[in-house]
């Protein structure tokens, strides 16, 4: 599944937004006659290492345009002379281009320029893997920093944007290959970021309004097929008890067109509302049409150790997956299970229904509040929910090294099955260990790893990324989409 931190499926043949070039403007008098001379011009794009405006004048016709670097072919047919932009190429390499028309051809050379020295190097160990990750990253001390960054298989950093003032890690990203004005990558939730639609350019498109009824975005957001963004809010209650709530938003116009509050559920006897200033602490949304019970929304609630089911058209919570929820936990060979093995404190659960009618629930379970004795610890595992038994099965579980992260974390199921997972890291929380934080492919039938990425750096925080499909990011690259 190619996600938002969730990506959508690319579609065939969507290119990278470019910049919209004027017009020549016309002086008047006669019209000189087309260029005879096929010219080729690339130039560097400022603030962005791998982009590059290309420019192509000469007579009317077909133009085959291709630049070779760092071991990369990219190229595009265009119906005649004219201009486009490539972002991502490989940053501090050598460039040769050359356009033909069939009869002549022009060439231009350029180097791109070093990233500069804010931008993390990442290391990989394992067998490259096809995909581009988009991860965010922030250095907590020093000068505080916090950055989208699109790597590459090899590690190496191919598009970056500089996040708003305040951003916090903690926040969704994706690349949306189709919105109403193009692709955009997307970011919202840290510290009150709102749906922010962002240009290939790394310039701010567009910025949703604040929440109805609420304080602030956060955590989540995601496209909905219709094109609308729906994401998670926060909802401050009397006696500064903080609860939450979901909005849908159209983009560019800022109209609302759901709005819902877990009030809704407290009022009914849905949830329970247990003690303290942040009794849910929703923080991962999924929505999915397909459920056999009618569309529905799946709402991760960390400190209730629950996902709740959600019915948009009735705003009922229909059942909940978890410690006191409304199913039984078994091991794998079917044998009822303590509650201390369910998931506690969870982050970025992802369900996928079954031809059998079953849920597959993949989680990232931080362990936080798990009733054990002993060293904590944090893992990842998979759930098999039947609805109608109410039952949820461990099918598998991977502590890794033992690591132990209260909060952070992601998980993205591949299409074969293998799970990204992003081992979260909080410097600034305290009380973790000093292990940076990772973006690994986990093997669930061997329980092994096979790639990893990381900046091999504890002071930077590290909450979730997301696998994308290179024919949907740069399909000009015919190295990364042959």
């Amino acid at each position: 599944m190619w996600l938002f931190l969730a990506c959508q499926n690319p579609s065939p043949g969507t290119r990278p937004t470019e910049p919209v070039l004027p017009e020549p403007e016309d002086s008047g008098g006669s019209h000189s006659e087309a260029p005879t001379e096929l010219t080729l011009e690339v130039v560097g794009l400022p603030d962005l290492a791998g982009g590059v405006s290309i420019e192509v004048t000469g007579p009317p016709g077909p133009v085959e345009v291709a630049c070779e670097g760092a071991g990369e072919r990219w190229h595009r047919t265009l119906p005649g002379p004219g201009a486009f932009a490539w972002y991502a190429l490989v940053a501090d390499a050598d460039w040769s281009c050359v356009a033909t028309n069939g009869t002549d051809e022009a060439r231009a050379e350029l180097r791109t320029p070093p990233w500069p020295a804010d931008v993390p190097t990442f290391e990989v160990t394992g067998t490259p893997e096809p995909h581009y990750t988009l991860v965010g990253i922030k250095r907590e001390f020093g000068e505080v920093l916090s950055q989208l960054l699109l790597v590459d298989p090899l590690g190496r950093v191919r598009w970056r944007s500089l996040a708003p003032a305040g951003f916090n890690v903690g926040c969704e990203a994706a690349y949306l290959p189709e919105t109403a004005r193009g692709p955009r990558f997307l970011m919202a939730g840290g510290e009150g970021l709102p749906p922010t639609l962002i240009g290939w350019d790394g310039s701010i498109d567009w910025q949703a309004g604040p929440p109805t009824g609420g304080t602030l975005w956060h955590h989540d957001v995601s496209m909905l097929p219709g094109g609308d963004l729906v994401g998670l809010t926060e909802l401050p209650w009397d006696g500064g008890v903080e609860g939450f709530g979901i909005e849908q938003v159209v983009p560019w116009t800022d109209e609302r067109t759901y709005v819902w509050s877990v009030q809704t559920a407290v009022d009914r006897g849905q949830v329970d509302q247990k003690p303290g200033p942040d009794p849910f602490h929703a923080n991962a949304l999924e929505w999915h049409p397909e459920d056999p019970e009618g569309p529905s929304y799946w709402i991760s609630s960390k400190s209730a150790h629950q996902i709740f089911r959600l019915d948009p058209a009735t705003g009922d919570v229909t059942y909940r997956i978890g410690v006191g929820g409304d199913f039984q936990l078994l091991e794998t060979d079917g044998t009822p299970a303590p509650d201390s093995r369910w998931f506690y404190g969870q982050h970025a659960p992802e369900a996928h229904l079954e031809t059998d009618g079953t849920w597959t629930v993949t989680v990232y379970d931080n362990g936080g509040g798990r009733p054990v004795s002993g060293p904590r610890f944090s893992r990842v595992l998979a759930l098999q929910v039947d609805v109608e038994a109410r039952t949820a099965r461990l099918l598998w579980e991977w502590l890794g090294d033992g690591w132990y992260e209260p909060v952070f974390g992601d998980v993205d199921v591949l299409a074969d099955g293998r799970v990204l997972v992003t081992r979260g890291h909080c410097p600034q929380c305290g009380g973790v260990a000093e292990v940076p934080g990772a973006v690994l492919v986990l093997d669930p039938t061997t329980l092994t790893e096979s790639w990893s990425l990381s900046t091999g750096d504890p002071d930077h925080s590290l909450y979730r990324a997301a696998p994308l499909d290179p024919c949907g990011v740069v399909p000009d690259n015919q190295t990364s989409c042959p």
